[in-house]
């Protein structure tokens, strides 16, 4: 009869953990989506958003249909934390886009609005995101800049009924040589961002109409 020794022992167990671990470890559904699969592995900060989203999305629906339940804000930084994996990029971008996705989706569900979130990607980020083509910091950088800058801009235009104007120009010629990533991150973020502030203040989300 073979003797094991503890170390042996320790090794096996921690294999056999490990590897029901990863059994268990449930696989991520946005990467085997056809529709999101290129962008959230292009993209950590645009990752994030969609987790943010629907999990806002959620709360929402039950704080309008459970009217017992409580989310104490706090909660938000145990939750982007528990849903971000090494395996989906820079930890601070998806963060980042989980929040700003959780307040979106959160409004969104507490106005009766649908869900939207895909649409408001295929519809912001036009442009081609290979990842072959720059640096995906660069791009999730340029990203999280321009959604902050069109999130601020669309919250004004909005309580102020201006046109919708989701596609002003917002990055010239200053760094779109050493960084081209960056500059195609802030306009496409940019657009995202400016039609969730829009959308928020806008009593009437269906009529809004682009200004070219």
């Amino acid at each position: 009869m073979r003797k094991w020794s503890l170390p042996g022992v320790l090794m096996v167990a921690i294999v056999l953990i490990c590897g029901a671990w990863a059994r268990s470890s449930p696989p991520e559904p946005h990467f085997s989506s056809a529709s999101l699969s290129g962008i959230c592995r292009s993209s950590a900060f645009v990752h994030g958003y969609v987790h943010g989203y629907e999990e806002g999305f959620h709360i929402a629906d039950l704080r309008l249909y459970a009217p017992r339940y409580a989310f104490n804000p706090p909660e938000l930084d145990k939750k982007d934390e528990k849903a971000y994996r090494p395996e989906f990029g820079d930890k601070a971008f998806f963060r980042s886009g989980y929040r700003y996705g959780f307040g979106s989706g959160y409004a969104d569900g507490m106005a009766g609005r649908k869900f939207r979130a895909l649409e408001l990607i295929r519809d912001s980020l036009t442009d081609s995101l290979d990842p072959k083509a720059f640096r995906a910091d660069n791009l999730d950088r340029g990203l999280s800049m321009g959604y902050f800058a069109g999130r601020e801009r669309g919250l004004r235009d909005g309580r102020l009924r201006e046109p919708f104007r989701p596609d002003r120009e917002v990055c010239g010629q200053q760094g779109t040589s050493e960084a081209p990533g960056f500059c195609v991150g802030i306009k496409q973020g940019y657009r995202m961002g400016y039609t969730d502030g829009y959308q928020n203040q806008y009593e009437k989300p269906g009529a809004q109409t682009a200004s070219r």
